[in-house]
């Protein structure tokens, strides 16, 4: 087997290794990717997160409505 496959294996173990760790925890591995940005850099718009992770801002909101449900941790779960 070449490495490049190998590699692929690899790293596709270790996201669904990591998507599991997180789904126990109530998160999906881009929210926790979008929680991560926001925790290094505070205080950023919507689309400024969006451009600096390649998403649609539609998409990003769909991602930040998912935190704020209740059971996420997020702002939601305070009400």
């Amino acid at each position: 087997m070449g490495a490049a496959f190998l590699l692929t294996q690899l790293g596709t173990h270790c996201a669904s290794k990591f998507a599991e760790r997180v789904q126990a925890i109530g998160l999906t591995p881009p929210q926790v990717g979008i929680l991560g940005l926001i925790a290094r850099a505070p205080g950023q718009s919507q689309q400024s997160v969006a451009t600096t992770l390649g998403l649609l801002p539609s998409r990003l909101v769909a991602f930040v409505d998912d935190l704020e449900r209740p059971g996420t941790g997020g702002a939601g779960a305070q009400q």
